[in-house]
């Protein structure tokens, strides 16, 4: 994030030097080059992070010959008119969406061309924001090879909110593939808020107690971190056990933030054969006792 942000930095400066005093520009070839540049550089930041996604539609409106210290125009989806998306631009998302799906696929054998197009697919998929949303989603759902589903998972998640939580804990409930499922985890830990959580948690926690993959489950007990109720405190105390120290670690950092559980949470670290769990659930306990504590 911080090289992301400096690089958007120095855009800034070699664009505002390629103007004259009087604010006009005087290559636009080098101003497009750093617009290009700080694009490629920011493409998986900008879609999350609303700063620096301000900055780079900025750049790009001084490099089409706005001013740089200007706030690009408001812009609107293409195709939508009073909240309805317009026939055809939907059925053009559908046709980006299935080319993304298709591209990606050829990246697979090494196919660089193919890679690209799929970069500049996504993100023109991804600044239509949620309109796009059904199209990507009905892509991932017919594409058959597993190692293109794990890929999409990344681009039907960013920003979607409860929608892609519902998707996400749809696919980890039907999912076979274990390498999707560890893609859905680790994105379903990514999504989690307090609102998205109810939606995620009961695939979650299956994936808790079934997966024999570790990282799959440090992803589920990661995304269930909002997540609350009887069967939610049962897995992380569970998990207070599991082979990995690593999901250990997680979860005896949450149980310790929850009320009811500093014995059962004693016990669990004072047990564990790994030092750095016992010195990490002390510190934990300590951070987090009070008086009324139980």
């Amino acid at each position: 994030m911080i090289a992301a942000a400096g690089l958007a930095v120095a855009a800034a400066g070699l664009l505002t030097s390629t103007r004259s005093k009087d604010g006009r520009r005087q290559s636009p070839i080098v101003a497009r080059e750093v617009v290009s540049a700080l694009r490629r550089e920011l493409a998986s930041v900008a879609a999350e992070n609303v700063e620096l996604r301000a900055e780079l539609e900025r750049l790009a409106f001084a490099s089409r010959g706005g001013r740089s210290d200007q706030a690009p125009p408001p812009s609107r989806p293409a195709g939508r008119t009073e909240g309805v998306v317009d026939p055809s631009t939907t059925e053009r998302f559908r046709d980006q969406a299935r080319g993304f799906r298709d591209d990606l696929a050829r990246s697979l054998s090494g196919d660089e061309p193919a890679r690209e197009r799929a970069y500049e697919t996504l993100m023109e998929l991804l600044r239509a924001g949620p309109d796009a949303f059904p199209a990507l989603r009905d892509s991932y759902l017919s594409a058959t090879e597993p190692a293109v589903r794990a890929m999409m998972v990344r681009a039907l998640v960013r920003g979607r909110g409860n929608e892609a939580a519902e998707f996400v804990a749809a696919e980890l409930a039907s999912e076979s593939d274990s390498g999707v499922r560890r893609a859905l985890a680790m994105h379903a830990a990514n999504l989690a808020t307090p609102d998205s959580a109810p939606l995620m948690a009961e695939p979650l926690l299956q994936i808790l107690r079934s997966t024999g993959d570790g990282e799959t489950r440090l992803a589920a007990i990661r995304a269930l971190r909002y997540a609350s109720g009887p069967d939610v405190d049962d897995a992380l105390l569970s998990a207070g056990s599991d082979p990995s120290e690593d999901v250990r670690l997680v979860a005896v950092q949450l149980l310790a933030s929850r009320p009811g559980h500093r014995g059962p949470l004693r016990r669990l670290v004072e047990a564990d054969v790994s030092p750095r769990v016992r010195e990490f659930g002390r510190c934990q306990m300590l951070l987090t006792e009070s008086p009324a504590s139980p």
